[in-house]
């Protein structure tokens, strides 16, 4: 973790009875606002559970107080990056590479990878293009998806429109099955009822897994300054709501108490405002512990966390993993299983056992791809000194030896495994008899 010499009161958070905001009555007299502590502390032990995370464009994994970092996928790169991880209550992670969707285990072995089919924006056109916003449902049956889109379409208005869609975790859902939104940024309340934003900016609607949506509130049913309003989150225990209110360098981490069941009333009372963080560019992805005892979300610099919902001002926010961005924080423990290639097929030896002719190593496939592969022959078991290639040409010093050839596989974050051939014998050259007379 990083720790900064001079505070940025930008991180503080503050009372909402001071940001304008109307109803809020009952409301006791904040105390004093404070600085953001910026130093590392000790996590409390309630901090259960895994976070998962980006981290220089690939996937990692880290305990609830940000210990243990493990970094999940190891090919990502700013040509190619990983994005939205999600992870469900039993250990599954998802996250979005290229247009696919790529579940996954906590050691990054790849599950299954699915391509969501295109879905249908407000004016009717087909929007397509990288899954965002993913999201596990707890059990981890299915998983909520959001496409994004910019278009200038004859009599409608130039708009980035989204389109929200539902999977099965195990492969590709018709999108009517679950039913589709034109919202974005799902979250779930429970298995079966997803939290999601959209609208003109600041609606939160709930949608029930194949029924239709609903709306709960807007930020204009509390806010005398409505403005945006999006990337919820219910904590499990569903008491609380965070969101991203606000955009640009307006936005800010706000949470509210929630009353009644937002996992099933038709739709809850609009919850109650309680604290935000300052603004600035570059909050978003707020997250609950699974004890709702705290929330994280994604700043600039890194994964911070505030303990005590209740409590605005004590203790204030602190950096729980710097540099990392897109947290979702799941109830399953950070175990991830020892690595390995998976390795389809035998390898072999191809080609003449003779000398002046070649031979040839017949690779097996690995899983994942090696980063680098590695030959060495071998002549009755020792190494042949420089025989480092993929081929080897016999030479007259391999009569009536065995040949056979060792390949070494390596990637950042696996084991290198090798593996070594069935030998070849070289035949024996007969022996020519003249005859004279």
């Amino acid at each position: 973790m990083t720790t900064h010499t001079a505070p940025r009161s930008r991180t503080a958070l503050v009372w909402l009875a001071g940001l304008g905001l109307a109803g809020l009555t009952g409301l006791a007299a904040p105390p004093a606002t404070a600085a953001a502590d910026h130093t590392p502390q000790a996590a409390p032990s309630s901090y259960a559970g895994s976070i998962v995370f980006i981290k220089a464009n690939n996937v990692w994994l880290a305990k609830g107080d940000g210990s243990g970092q493990y970094q999940v996928t190891t090919n990502g790169s700013a040509d190619s990056p990983w994005s939205s991880p999600t992870q469900s209550d039993t250990g599954v992670i998802a996250a979005s590479h290229g247009q696919d969707i790529v579940v996954m285990s906590q050691n990054g072995t790849v599950l299954r990878t699915i391509d969501p089919t295109p879905l249908t924006d407000s004016v009717s056109h087909p929007v397509d293009g990288v899954p965002q916003d993913l999201a596990f449902s707890p059990d981890g049956t299915k998983i909520a998806y959001t496409f994004y889109s910019y278009g200038c379409p004859i009599g409608a208005d130039c708009l980035a429109r989204t389109a929200t869609g539902i999977t099965a975790a195990t492969g590709l859902t018709p999108a009517a099955t679950y039913g589709t939104t034109y919202q974005r940024t799902p979250s779930w309340i429970g298995n079966g009822r997803t939290l999601q934003s959209g609208g003109w900016g600041s609606h939160m609607k709930l949608k029930d897994v194949g029924g239709a949506e609903q709306l709960w509130f807007n930020d204009y049913d509390y806010a005398a300054d409505a403005t945006d309003l999006g990337d919820g989150e219910v904590s499990p225990d569903g008491h609380w709501l965070a969101a991203v209110r606000g955009y640009s360098s307006s936005a800010q981490i706000i949470w509210y108490a929630v009353s009644g069941n937002p996992a099933t009333d038709n739709p809850p009372p609009v919850p109650d405002p309680r604290c935000s963080t300052g603004k600035q560019a570059g909050f978003a992805d707020p997250t609950w512990a699974p004890d709702s005892n705290a929330v994280a979300w994604q700043e600039p610099d890194g994964i911070w966390v505030k303990d005590d919902p209740a409590d605005c001002t004590a203790p204030q926010p602190r950096l729980l993993v710097a540099g990392g961005s897109e947290p979702d924080w799941s109830a399953a423990a950070a175990n991830p299983a020892p690595r390995a290639f998976a390795v389809s097929g035998k390898l072999q030896v191809s080609g003449k056992a003779k000398v002046g002719k070649r031979l040839t190593a017949g690779v097996p496939a690995f899983s994942p791809t090696p980063s680098a592969m590695t030959f060495q022959w071998l002549r009755g078991g020792k190494p042949i000194k420089g025989a480092t290639a993929s081929t080897y040409k016999v030479t007259k010093q391999d009569r009536g030896k065995k040949l056979a050839v060792t390949v070494t596989g390596s990637l950042s974050a696996y084991p290198s495994v090798s593996l070594t051939s069935p030998a070849v014998t070289v035949k024996k050259t007969k022996k020519r008899h003249h005859h004279h007379r």
